[in-house]
């Protein structure tokens, strides 16, 4: 176990978020700060939760308000991510293709990630802060040998290269930060419930086991990497 500080977790509504909420809870005793769309009904004494639509003022706003708590923060955990929703599926071919699903992939999986990685500097980040973000496997231009699934491919290999990129620039300054892109493998969660049907049993994981995973991930970080992209067993992805 690396930090003794708070952990943050942005995107705290999903299942994989309220399962590593829990499990820095419940395993290390973290202070643990959710960053939800949701409206919030209480905290309680292990977390503080804050509702953000993610729009940039109330990022920064929602910042602010974490920076006054005074609080340590050791980890930061962005679980942010679109595949589908009402409106659209992944695309299977070319002619699926379309503006609006690549305007609404890109918002979520890049834009939003990025603002809030913009706005580390102004947090209470300890010396040695971790600083996970949740890419995929499909992301990796080299391991791409199926095609299809455009937009998110496209938007997830971006945030790879943003996330990359701000570990450069953050890394001048703050040396023993560890930066980590990392792939839960396919988790049951709404995300993933269209495909699960053509997945092993043995493949298919609850989101506990992706939250003990990512932790284990984390702790075989080493600060003298800019960046690691990594997978649920720990080994690197191609970029």
């Amino acid at each position: 176990m690396r930090n003794n500080g708070a952990v943050l977790i942005i995107g705290g509504s999903s299942e994989i978020g309220l399962a590593v909420a829990q499990y820095q809870r419940d395993c290390y005793h973290f202070q643990v700060i959710r960053v939800t769309r949701q409206t919030i009904k209480g905290n309680d004494k292990d977390e503080i939760q804050y509702s953000c639509d993610y729009q940039i003022s109330n990022i920064e706003h929602t910042c602010h308000q974490i920076r006054e708590l005074k609080l340590n923060i050791g980890k930061v955990i962005i679980c942010n991510g679109l595949l589908h929703n009402d409106d659209f599926m992944p695309e299977k071919k070319l002619d699926d293709v379309n503006a609006g699903q690549l305007e609404q992939s890109y918002q979520a999986n890049v834009i939003v990630p990025m603002l809030w990685l913009k706005q580390l500097p102004n947090l209470n980040l300890t010396a040695n802060a971790q600083i996970c973000v949740f890419s995929a496997r499909v992301a990796s231009i080299e391991d791409n040998r199926l095609g299809g699934w455009y937009s998110y491919r496209a938007t997830k290999a971006a945030l790879n290269m943003m996330t990359k990129t701000v570990a450069i620039e953050l890394k001048r300054k703050h040396k023993t930060w560890c930066f980590l892109l990392f792939h839960p493998g396919t988790t049951a969660t709404p995300l993933s419930k269209p495909f699960q049907a053509n997945v092993q049993k043995d493949k298919l994981f609850t989101p506990e086991f992706v939250a003990k995973r990512l932790e284990q991930t984390m702790n075989q970080l080493s600060s003298d990497q800019v960046i690691e992209y990594l997978d649920w067993q720990g080994e690197s992805i191609p970029w």
